[in-house]
C-alpha cells in the first residue's frame, strides 16, 4: 500500500525525476543551512544517510522497535524497504516513501470518442492501429478539420514505453526469469522501432512528440484533439473534471493494456518499491515516541486505506468489504 502521501502525484513525486529530486535537495540545503530543523523532515535517501550519521537526525531503530509494531513488521516483511531506508551499520535514519500497487501508469483514451465512431477498445495491436486511424481522420471531435492527434505524450525519454510493449521490448534494464536483459539490445527492440515509425509515418503519432514537452497533455486535451496516451495513473485521471464544463461529453478515461504481438496483455512500467526519499525525525524533536506512533498509524489497515482512498464516507465508501471511490476523489491537483 502507499504510504505517507506528501499531496503530489506520482509524476510529481517521481524518483527518477530531475526537477523533482533537485527542488528537494535545493530545499533540503536552505533548512539545514538554517540551524533550525522541523520535527518531522522530508528529504532524499542519501541526504538522511549522510545528515543522519552527522547527528542531524535520530536513528529510527529503538524507535521502531519499541512504539511501532505495525511498521516495526512491514520492514521484517519487506528487508528491501529495510535496506533502503539504512546505512551500512543497520542504521535505520528515515522512513521512505512505499508505493502501492505494481503498476504506476496505464493507458487512457478518449472513451467519448470510440462511441461516437462506433468502436470498442482496442484489445490487439492491430485493433489499436484501427482505433487511431479512424481517431486522425474520421473527425471524432467535430469540427470539421482533421486536427485529432493518435497518440501522444508529454515525457520525451520514456513516452512510447506503452508502445513499445506491444512489441515486447523495453527503454532500459529488465528482469526475466531471473536473467537481468538491456532492451536496447534486444532484438524485439529493433522490432519495436520499425513499427512505431510507420505508426509515426501513418501520422497516427503526434508529429511533435519529440518536441512538443512537458504540456503536450494539457495542450491536446484541452484543445480537444488528443486521443491516446500511456501516463500515470493519479494525474492523469483529474482531466475529465477539469474538462468537463469545456468539452461536453469529454471522457478521458483508463482502458485494459491491448494484448502484444504475441497475445500476452501486460503493464510495462512498475513502481519502485521504495522510493529514494522519505521522512525523518530531527534531533530537536521534542517528542519523538509520539512522532513515531504517528508514522505507526500509516502501516496499519486504516492507515493504509486513508493513504490509498482518503475519508470514508467522503472520497470512499465500503461496498462488499472493499473501499471504492466516490465522485469526490481524485479532484484536480493543479491546473
Amino acid at each position: 500500500m502507499a504510504h505517507l502521501r506528501d499531496g503530489c502525484g506520482d509524476d510529481q513525486c517521481h524518483a527518477g525525476g530531475n526537477a523533482a529530486e533537485y527542488g528537494r535537495s535545493e530545499t533540503f540545503s536552505i533548512v539545514m543551512a538554517s540551524g533550525s530543523l522541523p520535527d518531522i523532515m522530508q528529504a532524499l535517501s542519501k541526504d538522511f544517510l549522510q545528515y543522519g550519521q552527522e547527528g542531524a537526525f535520530l536513528p529510527l531503530n529503538d524507535l521502531i522497535d519499541k512504539h511501532a509494531p505495525h511498521l516495526k513488521q512491514f520492514l521484517q516483511d519487506n528487508p528491501d524497504v529495510r535496506s533502503a531506508a539504512s546505512d551500512n551499520d543497520g542504521n535505520i535514519w528515515f522512513i521512505p516513501f512505499v508505493a502501492d500497487g505494481e503498476a504506476e501508469k496505464g493507458w487512457f483514451i478518449r472513451k467519448d470518442w470510440l462511441e461516437k465512431l462506433g468502436l470498442e477498445e482496442p484489445k490487439t495491436v492491430d485493433e489499436l492501429h484501427n482505433v487511431l486511424t479512424a481517431f486522425v481522420n474520421n473527425d471524432p471531435n467535430g469540427n470539421n478539420k482533421k486536427d485529432e492527434v493518435g497518440f501522444f505524450h508529454r515525457n520525451t525519454s520514456i513516452g512510447i514505453e506503452g508502445l513499445m510493449a506491444l512489441w515486447n521490448a523495453y527503454p532500459d534494464y529488465r528482469a526475466f526469469d531471473g536473467k537481468v536483459v538491456f532492451g536496447p539490445l534486444e532484438d524485439d527492440y529493433g522490432v519495436a522501432m520499425e513499427n512505431i515509425a510507420q505508426w509515426y509515418k501513418e501520422g497516427l503519432i503526434d508529429k511533435e512528440i519529440f518536441t512538443r514537452g512537458s504540456k503536450a497533455r494539457d495542450i491536446l486535451l484541452a484543445d480537444n484533439v488528443g486521443g491516446l496516451t500511456h501516463d500515470f495513473f493519479a494525474s492523469t485521471g483529474n482531466y475529465n473534471e477539469q474538462l468537463a464544463s469545456k468539452i461536453p461529453g469529454f471522457r478521458f478515461e483508463p482502458m485494459l493494456p491491448p494484448a502484444d504481438v504475441n497475445g500476452v496483455v501486460k503493464e510495462p512500467s512498475k513502481r519502485d518499491r521504495a522510493k529514494n526519499y522519505g521522512w525523518g525525525i530531527s534531533h530537536s524533536n521534542p517528542d519523538p515516541v509520539a512522532t513515531i506512533k504517528y508514522f505507526d498509524f500509516w502501516f496499519t489497515e486504516e492507515g493504509r486505506r486513508m493513504a490509498n482512498f482518503g475519508m470514508e464516507g467522503d472520497t470512499y465508501t465500503m461496498v462488499d468489504g472493499k473501499p471504492i471511490f466516490t465522485d469526490n476523489c481524485c479532484r484536480p491537483t493543479r491546473k
